[in-house]
């Protein structure tokens, strides 16, 4: 994946292709393809649209397996951090800090992870095994 940070002098300008945001992993960008050792069976991404922050950052490291499904809705399209800035009145404002972007220079933030097999719960179709059971049936199928 692709991050854009803020320079730390000019904070309405980015950085990209910025660090990894996340040191404590040794290298969080050797993921998919360009990781020889990847686990070679079917991975099931399960999101939602609860879905945001660090979870749709690790889901876009997840999903560069080459082997990866993602099953669920659109998520929050708040991918990474939160910064926040005082104003002179005092007033605190948040805004996302990072940008993420996908290999390709999609973007994810506003839009969501990628989602190859869309469920949408609602009150008709409520299930609570609805995710859990289009899962086991993708890792059943021969696809």
């Amino acid at each position: 994946m692709k991050v854009l940070l803020p320079l730390v002098k000019k904070p309405s300008l980015g950085e990209y292709p910025a660090s990894a945001p996340l040191r404590f992993i040794s290298n969080p960008f050797k993921i998919g393809k360009k990781n020889s050792n990847y686990f070679k069976g079917k991975i099931i991404l399960l999101v939602n649209r609860q879905t945001g922050s660090m979870a749709e950052y690790f889901g876009m490291a997840i999903q560069q397996a080459p082997n990866c499904i993602t099953i669920g809705e659109q998520t929050m399209g708040a991918v990474m951090n939160i910064t926040s800035a005082i104003l002179p009145d005092k007033q605190e404002f948040y805004f996302t800090g990072a940008g993420a972007f996908y290999p390709n220079g999609e973007r994810v933030q506003r839009k969501g992870l990628h989602i190859d097999y869309f469920i949408k719960e609602n009150t008709k179709n409520y299930d609570s095994q609805l995710y859990i059971d289009k899962a086991v049936k993708i890792i059943k199928s021969d696809n």
